[in-house]
Formats: C-alpha cells, sequence, structure tokens
C-alpha cells in the first residue's frame, strides 16, 4: 500500500510537470512610457504630490533622485537617509537624505507614498533622476531614438493547483 502511495505521487508530480512544460511563457506590453530627448539625455514627465516634475530616465541609478530645490519646490518634508549613505556622480560626493512623497504619478498611476534620495547640485531645469525603483520593476525595452520606452512582464507557468 505505502509503495502504490508513493507511485501515485511520483505520477502526479511527473504529470504537473508535464502541464508545466506545455505553459509557454509570454512576453506582454505593459505600459509605454514617453520619453522626451533633450540632447542625449532621457526626460520623463511625472508629477509629485500634484505639481508637474521632469526625471532623466536613469537606468544606472539604483534608486530615484531629487535635487534639494525641487524637494522644496513640491514641499516634501526632507529627513535623514541610512546611516552613512553617500551618493557620488559625477560632480562628486555628497551627503544623502530622504524625502517622501504623499503622491507620484507616472503613466496615469497614482503612487502614494514613495520615497526619494536627495542630493546632488542640481540638473538644470530637471528636478531629478528615475532610478530602478521606479523603472526596474519590469522588463524594459529602450527606443529612445523614438522617444519612448516599454515596459513587459513575463508571464510564468504555474503548476495548477
Amino acid at each position: 500500500m505505502r509503495l502504490a502511495t508513493i507511485w501515485l505521487a511520483l505520477a502526479l508530480a511527473m504529470w504537473g510537470q508535464s502541464v508545466l512544460a506545455a505553459t509557454k511563457c509570454q512576453l506582454g506590453k505593459m505600459a509605454e512610457l514617453p520619453v522626451r530627448m533633450a540632447d542625449s539625455t532621457p526626460l520623463v514627465t511625472a508629477k509629485v504630490n500634484g505639481t508637474d516634475a521632469t526625471f532623466i530616465a536613469d537606468t544606472g541609478a539604483f534608486f530615484s533622485l531629487l535635487t534639494p530645490e525641487s524637494a522644496k519646490k513640491f514641499n516634501l518634508k526632507v529627513g535623514p537617509a541610512p546611516y552613512g549613505l553617500e551618493l557620488e556622480g559625477l560632480t562628486g560626493k555628497t551627503d544623502a537624505q530622504l524625502a517622501r512623497a504623499k503622491d507620484f504619478t507616472l503613466l496615469g498611476l497614482t503612487l502614494h507614498n514613495v520615497d526619494f534620495l536627495v542630493g546632488g547640485k542640481g540638473f538644470g531645469q530637471v528636478d531629478g533622476l528615475l532610478g530602478q525603483n521606479m523603472l526596474g520593476f519590469a522588463d524594459m525595452e529602450y527606443d529612445l531614438g523614438d522617444g519612448r520606452s516599454g515596459s513587459s512582464r513575463r508571464s510564468t507557468a504555474r503548476r495548477p493547483t
């Protein structure tokens, strides 16, 4: 009896694997983010607490960043970042601070309580950088010459329940 139970469990597991293998992984478009190119800089528009904002789409930044001037512009309370966190870029090193936006709107979708690092010396008319915490949630395809980037999410096969 025990051997029959083991064989039945093994057969069910193998059947589940064959169903799993038969299910195809699909790539589908989730969204298209309009990008405006300023020279070689990809710019994205958004809203922070209802106020228009311009960000550089920076796939090399691990986290989104606001300049100190922009944090004031959006009326954000700025506080300490985790101890020892420094920002280093082309203009040198600076201590980081942290701010939380009550509302952040991108692609018509409003997210609540979004954290930004605050620091740096400014980016001209740009309010900050959109980093991987905002851009890295899905596989991205960039067509900057055509002024857009798109995100897609792969659907994964799941075992039936």
